[in-house]
């Protein structure tokens, strides 16, 4: 019986020990949550931009197109797409047969008129009292002449005839490049429905996974701060574990979403750039083919024109034919005559003679156009630049006016882009403008406005045309080009991180940490808002410690504890708080007694 009696004494008097701990813990925790962990900071001084953003693609800022105004085979090219070419040099020649014998054709002309005129002048001269003989021998000689003239226009009937046969056939090729281009034309029409429909479906796509990352990231942005919050009141006991622990769940979850929402945002603009990648090529093959169709219809016209030029020297042939003909029965004629007196005999040799020298002026004229027809088969560059198109390949047709070589100087880009009517009102010329090109550039560069369109597109946008230096020629036609409007800009403004100013219906407020600890209230008037960090116009001064973590769980009057400032913890290294101490000494306390009631 003792021995119970003892045994309970024991029990009762272990019982009251640890009442009486758990009091005095309960004491200290009351005393402990009178005031509220913060963290602090001071305003910074910074310069905020509100800013527009633009997508626009960069053009060469001078495009030349070089065309012929021969219709000839190509020979040779001396530089290809990419090429940097100096103005005046050499592009292209084409073939000059054809020319060669106009200008052929025209020499033997003159040779046959001065032939004439040489027969004339003799005729004028044996006419003046020279002998019968002398006369018979140069009209025997004219008659061999002409005969030689008349051989000669035959040959060129037979060459301008084999011209007019050839240019059929490069009719017929013509015509057959026109209905394979328009049924390719067609092909690519109908690609880029389709693709226009696929970029459509994943623009919407885009902008619902924009819309479902906007929402993830606020809930994940709640998470982490009611994390946060969680924790440095748990570090100081305010919380238990199990409440730090599900707002750690909770933020866990809230990542895996906005990592999920995120990774599904990426999945849609790959969508979509593959798409629009798509419907580019379906661009460019529609305007491939476009050019083809140009490129043939030029070939058709070119070889219409060649087959009228082809008949008009057969024609012209035929007509030489003729006047040597002509030439040949006078000079016949006139060696029949010679027994007619002297007189008229002087009088037809001086009308001859007039007449072959009027005829000289006519072929030197046709010489001098078959030899400029003749020198336009070299081709030359305008400018100097770098080759953007080529268009001609050697031993194909090459039609007057078709563009044989596109010529781009790239010194200087442009990039255009369609800003809205609000936009457009803060621009001017001259504005310097932040410009990224992340395909080609590894950090923003500075263009100037060139140009602000006056008058609304029919969207009912603003073309602005912005200028790029590109000296060294990093700069491509075609690439994407990223340019952001300052909206407004305040230099030299107090700003705060985002999180410390609290939104309750139209007031914005901080807290200040004042004297003897007591959190104050203070209203202030925001500016600029960038999504990190916004502008404090007025309402707090720059020497103000602004509580920007724990502000949610203060009000006006409160007193605080600052354990963080300017997010540096202000506990002294290696000294644990006095939360931690008591929590380790009341878990010895607890292992003691579970040890004691063992030995028992």
């Amino acid at each position: 019986m003792k021995k119970y009696v003892k045994l309970t004494a024991i029990v009762l008097a272990v019982a009251t020990l640890t009442a009486c701990g758990s009091k005095a813990k309960e004491a200290e925790q009351e005393q402990a949550a009178s005031f509220v962990n913060v963290g602090v900071e001071s305003p910074t001084i910074a310069t905020m931009k509100d800013e527009y953003s633009y997508t626009g693609t960069i053009e060469a800022k001078d495009t030349v197109n070089v065309v012929g105004t021969l219709s000839a085979n190509v020979t040779k090219t001396n530089y290809e797409v990419g090429d940097t070419v100096e103005k005046d040099a050499i592009l292209f020649e084409v073939d000059t047969k054809d020319v060669e014998l106009s200008v052929n054709s025209a020499k033997a002309s003159l040779d046959a008129v001065n032939a004439n005129i040489n027969t004339a002048q003799t005729n004028v001269e044996l006419a003046n009292g020279s002998s019968m003989k002398s006369q018979i021998s140069a009209a025997d000689t004219n008659i061999t002449n002409c005969e030689t003239a008349l051989k000669n226009a035959r040959t060129s009937v037979d060459t301008a005839k084999t011209a007019v046969d050839n240019a059929d056939i490069s009719i017929k090729n013509a015509q057959k490049s026109i209905e394979n281009a328009n049924i390719s034309i067609e092909g690519a029409r109908s690609d880029i429905s389709t693709a226009q429909a696929t970029v459509s479906t994943a623009q919407k796509s885009v902008s619902n996974a924009e819309l479902t990352l906007s929402n993830s990231k606020m809930a994940l942005d709640k998470a982490q701060q009611t994390y946060d919050d969680n924790r440095e009141l748990y570090d100081v006991g305010g919380i238990s574990k199990e409440t730090l622990d599900n707002s750690e769940d909770s933020l866990e979850r809230a990542q895996n979403d906005y990592n999920t929402c995120e990774n599904a945002l990426e999945t849609a603009k790959n969508s979509l750039l593959t798409a629009q990648n798509t419907l580019d090529k379906a661009r460019n093959g529609l305007k491939t083919y476009q050019n083809a169709l140009d490129t043939a219809n030029l070939a058709y016209s070119s070889a219409i024109n060649a087959k009228s030029t082809a008949q008009n020297n057969y024609l012209t042939a035929q007509r030489a034919v003729e006047t040597a003909q002509t030439a040949l029965a006078k000079a016949r004629s006139d060696r029949d005559n010679l027994n007619t007196t002297a007189a008229e005999n002087a009088r037809r040799a001086s009308d001859n003679l007039n007449t072959a020298q009027a005829s000289k002026s006519t072929a030197e004229a046709s010489i001098a156009t078959a030899q400029s027809r003749l020198d336009d088969a070299v081709v030359k560059a305008p400018i100097s630049g770098t080759i953007l198109e080529k268009n001609i390949t050697v031993g194909t047709y090459y039609g007057a006016g078709q563009v044989a070589y596109k010529i781009m100087n790239t010194n200087s880009v442009n990039v255009e882009v369609n800003v809205s009517e609000s936009v457009a009102n803060v621009l001017n010329v001259g504005d310097e403008v932040d410009i990224s090109v992340p395909t080609a550039l590894s950090e923003d560069v500075e263009g100037n406005i060139t140009e602000i369109s006056p008058g609304a597109n029919d969207d009912g946008t603003y073309t602005v045309k912005v200028a790029i230096e590109n000296e060294d020629g990093t700069l491509k036609s075609g690439m994407f080009a990223s340019i952001k409007f300052a909206r407004n800009v305040s230099n030299d403004v107090m700003t705060l991180p985002r999180n410390a100013v609290i939104h309750n219906n139209e007031d914005y407020y901080v807290f200040v940490v004042g004297d003897d600890n007591i959190a104050v209230k203070k209203t202030v008037e925001t500016g600029i808002d960038d999504g990190k960090s916004i502008e404090i116009v007025s309402g707090i001064e720059e020497t103000d410690m602004v509580v920007t973590s724990g502000q949610s769980y203060i009000e006006d009057g409160n007193e605080v504890k600052v354990v963080t400032k300017n997010g540096e913890s202000l506990s002294q290294s290696g000294k644990k708080t006095e939360s931690e101490s008591e929590g380790e000494s009341s878990a010895q306390d607890d292992k003691k007694s579970s040890d004691k009631k063992g030995d028992k």
